[in-house]
């Protein structure tokens, strides 16, 4: 009979395992609620610069001249003053009030105005 030897297995480590990563955070998933709040978001900042745009493409640039407001003035004063021969009066201070962004009449003593020089 032979005799064979059983060797001794060598005492077998466990498995090392590798240093844990963190664990990743998913990416933020948006509700309907976020979909559309974004979404009206998007077009309220696409609806202004599309209106800036519509409201500078029509308009020309104009040379104007700084005007001082003194007491008594007014924009009809200071309209007739500066306007030209044969120049409709009411036109040239609507005209002042929306280059000015004016919403009424009311100047008050000190105040610049830009009047058209055309």
């Amino acid at each position: 009979m032979t005799a064979t030897a059983i060797a001794p297995r060598p005492a077998q480590r466990p498995a090392e395992r590798p240093a844990e990563r963190p664990a990743r955070r998913p990416a933020p998933r948006l509700t309907r609620r976020g979909w559309l709040a974004a979404a009206l978001v998007a077009f309220a900042l696409l609806g202004g610069a599309f209106r800036m745009g519509a409201a500078t493409a029509g308009e020309r640039y104009v040379p104007t001249r700084p005007v001082v407001v003194t007491a008594g003035d007014s924009l009809w004063s200071i309209a007739a003053d500066s306007a030209g021969p044969g120049q409709d009066i009411q036109a040239l201070v609507v005209r002042l009030a929306r280059i000015n962004h004016l919403s009424g009449s009311h100047l008050e003593v000190g105040d610049v105005l830009e009047v058209p020089l055309e």
